[in-house]
């Protein structure tokens, strides 16, 4: 990287880089647990509403968390119908309750939760990232709106390191063995 951007900020992007990769990557594990638990409650909610295509839907709710407010909307409307056309209009019902608690839970709960805590992010700023992007940008932002959180993030706390690095001077005092009493 240093070929980039010169040998005194080389090392610096090659650290920030590093640590922006390690967040990001922490977004997908963490968001890929959030579809778990969607995918697992909703998939045994199903099956045991013996709605058809139970373990179908719930492997569609998995891959559908990592896509904000649609991709939820998108396979819960697919079970409430699957659910209505195989079980009728009170299976459907419950399904929708079903997936309605569970998408809250996931939205207010876990998500902020386990976000927040893999992303070193307070949970009300996971909420407010969400929140703000998808009201400026739509289904976009809002699926962007975390990992560019978390960017911002990681670079301001590296900055805030550099910083007291650099007003501590180039050399940094090491801590000497202090000369001995003689008695």
């Amino acid at each position: 990287m240093t070929s980039w951007t010169g040998s005194l900020a080389g090392p610096h992007a090659t650290e920030l880089a590093s640590r922006v990769w390690r967040a990001l990557s922490s977004f997908i594990r963490a968001q890929a647990t959030v579809g778990l638990f969607d995918a697992v409650l909703i998939g045994v909610g199903l099956w045991l509403l013996n709605v058809p295509f139970a373990l179908t839907l719930a492997v569609l709710i998995f891959f559908a968390a990592f896509v904000p407010i649609v991709g939820a909307f998108a396979t819960g409307f697919l079970a409430v119908l699957i659910a209505l056309i195989a079980q009728g209009p009170g299976v459907a019902i419950a399904v929708f309750i079903l997936i309605l608690l569970v998408q809250q839970l996931e939205m207010n709960v876990t998500q902020p939760l386990l976000l927040g805590h893999a992303l070193s992010l307070h949970p009300a700023a996971v909420l407010g990232a969400v929140t703000v992007g998808g009201t400026l940008f739509g289904i976009v932002g809002a699926l962007l709106a975390v990992p560019a959180l978390s960017v911002i993030a990681v670079s301001a706390r590296y900055a805030r390191e550099v910083s007291a690095q650099t007003s501590r001077g180039p050399n940094p005092p090491i801590d000497e063995e202090l000369p001995h009493a003689k008695h």
